[in-house]
């Protein structure tokens, strides 16, 4: 019996923690509070349903009941989901609180539609090997801010990423010891790094097959428009 190839999506669900998978179910399903409905609206194009989510329903959450109470309450105690409802009838949202965990911890989600500037990003750094650590921690960082890795110890991007970076830079007491610049590229040198290290089978928000989640977790995400720059 042939084996059921997985959607990108679905590769990065199954791996969530239990945790994010709670969190990206209810942003999957528009199961949102009304004061984050406009913004995701306005910045995404998607209008959430605000229809509710019971979590009876779903048998991958009925299968952890238990475990899945414990952590709604604390969801709810943190005001990072919100509860509807009585006892045995309750349905959920995620609140803007909620949406910005999500957003901090996955920042891509933030590019999805968004137009290209017209800029690229390069991060080159030289970090003594006697901090492997640290240096794995910025690889991860960069990976997650959608960054590429193109030579030793140089990164590029055309995502509109440097504030997160530098809150992360700083954190980590990096700041203005790694070098963060942007530029600018003539069109076919723009859609040459493009083809090179987000490979040539892009699929982007200009592509009659496009699917937000899968574009997202593929790691082939791109902004709108840089393919057609000019």
């Amino acid at each position: 019996m042939k084996k059921r190839r997985r959607s990108p999506f679905a590769k990065f669900f199954f791996n969530l923690t239990f945790s994010d998978k709670i969190f990206f179910s209810l942003l999957g399903t528009g199961a949102v509070v009304e004061e984050i409905a406009d913004y995701i609206y306005e910045e995404f194009g998607v209008r959430p349903t605000l229809r509710k989510f019971y979590f009876g329903d779903n048998q991958y959450f009925k299968k952890r009941n238990r475990f899945l109470g414990n952590t709604l309450s604390k969801f709810i105690k943190e005001k990072l989901v919100i509860a509807e409802g009585i006892r045995g009838r309750r349905s959920f949202k995620l609140s803007r609180k909620g949406l910005d965990g999500i957003f901090s911890r996955f920042p891509k989600l933030k590019y999805v539609g968004k137009p290209w500037d017209g800029y690229w990003r390069i991060v080159v750094y030289d970090i003594a090997e006697t901090k492997k650590q640290l240096r794995s921690r910025l690889r991860v960082e960069l990976k997650k801010l959608g960054y590429k890795f193109v030579q030793k110890s140089v990164w590029v991007s055309p995502f509109s990423s440097e504030e997160n970076l530098e809150s992360f830079l700083k954190k980590e007491k990096l700041w203005g010891r790694i070098l963060v610049f942007k530029t600018k590229l003539s069109s076919d040198e723009s859609r040459s790094m493009a083809s090179k290290y987000w490979k040539t089978r892009i699929i982007n928000s200009e592509s009659p097959n496009f699917t937000v989640l899968d574009n997202l977790f593929s790691d082939t995400l791109l902004p709108a428009g840089l393919l057609k720059s000019s």
